[in-house]
């Protein structure tokens, strides 16, 4: 039978949410209606009635899906409309996974992957987009011996420096940082501070909000320092454990004001049994600016933190490709003056 695409209307929202089920059975999240709303139709930046998701039908059933968000991505000077995708799955179905790109390719010229898959990173490299195997991954060390216990590190050169990572991690008194339920309206967050760092999505506050404050199930916690320095924060009870960690997911913070935020986080951190700060982000500025605080990059631990809590396990590296016209032309592009963190991506939920 031939293989037809169509964009997901209102009408069809149950039979692919049914299709997630099978095809995401640890993700409860995309089997819930309104978090498929809030996700893939009623974005900031949204561009259809319909949902941000392409379908792929073949002998009268789902056969595949890819999907997309609607962003506004910086790049230099300029905002370009762009879109993240999400969700691309459609096993064994060949050429026809494919062509489910090309529709989302049609949505815009500007794309960003996160999150990918070995697979789709082969993909995207043999279309000549720059990618990132590895994003960098940033801890803090909050319970030093309930880390090495989960990390199974007993000693050696490993242990020696995430205890000295751990020493940083003094509270605050929280007196300087505001806690805020959302970001003001209509707001540009600018990274002034750091002037190399000119490229990624957008950080408008109604995008930020959209992200972390609208989204269904989850409680995201915003701390601000002052109206252009702020984090978000989740606290994740990792399985089988009386105690989690902490998953830092925006960091637009700095010098003293960058301290004062993460004293508070670690206020809050032993006040939930949070005993890991966790953060990915591609910025070489915010780099600089995690190493003075004292987080430790994953990259000088000879044995991975796991990056899984919900089973605990190692996982994968977070992966990230970038499509920019003219596309299928080979390029380099220097990532480090990218803002791009784990929440660029639907990967931060709530797991099973």
């Amino acid at each position: 039978m031939t293989a037809t695409i169509d964009r997901c209307a209102s009408a069809d929202i149950a039979e692919v949410a049914a299709f997630f089920r099978i095809a995401f059975p640890f993700n409860p999240r995309l089997q819930e209606q309104d978090y498929l709303d809030w996700q893939f139709r009623d974005t900031p930046f949204r561009d259809s009635d319909d949902y941000n998701i392409f379908v792929l039908h073949r002998d009268g059933a789902i056969r595949g899906v890819m999907a997309y968000v609607p962003v506004m991505l910086r790049l230099g000077q300029r905002e370009v409309v762009a879109c993240w995708t999400a969700n691309w799955h459609a096993p064994g179905q060949g050429v026809h996974g494919l062509r489910l790109l090309a529709e989302v390719n049609r949505v815009s010229d500007f794309r960003l992957h996160v999150g990918l898959t070995e697979r789709s990173l082969t993909i995207y490299r043999r279309m000549s987009m720059p990618c990132l195997e590895s994003m960098d991954r940033w801890l803090l060390p909050l319970n030093l011996e309930a880390v090495l216990d989960i990390a199974g590190v007993a000693g050696g050169a490993d242990a020696a420096r995430l205890a000295e990572s751990s020493q940083h991690a003094q509270p605050g008194d929280g007196g300087a940082v505001e806690h805020l339920d959302e970001l003001p309206a209509d707001r540009q967050i600018a990274f002034d501070h750091w002037p190399d760092l000119d490229c990624g999505v957008s950080r408008r506050t109604d995008f930020v909000n959209w992200r972390y404050v609208q989204i269904p199930r989850h409680h995201y916690k915003i701390l601000r320092g002052d109206e252009e320095q702020f984090a978000v924060i989740r606290f994740e009870t990792i399985a089988g454990r009386n105690f989690g960690i902490c998953r830092l997911l925006e960091w637009t913070c700095h010098g003293a004001i960058g301290r004062a935020v993460l004293g508070e986080i670690i206020r809050l951190c032993r006040l939930e049994r949070a005993i890991l700060l966790d953060f990915y982000s591609t910025a070489r500025s915010l780099a600089q600016e995690l190493r003075a605080l004292g987080f430790l990059s994953e990259s000088e631990l000879a044995k991975p933190i796991p990056r899984l809590f919900r089973p605990l396990g190692p996982g994968w590296p977070l992966r990230l490709a970038v499509d920019l016209p003219p596309h299928r032309h080979a390029r380099s592009l220097d990532f480090g003056r990218w803002y791009v963190t784990l929440g660029d991506s639907d990967l931060d939920r709530v797991k099973l």
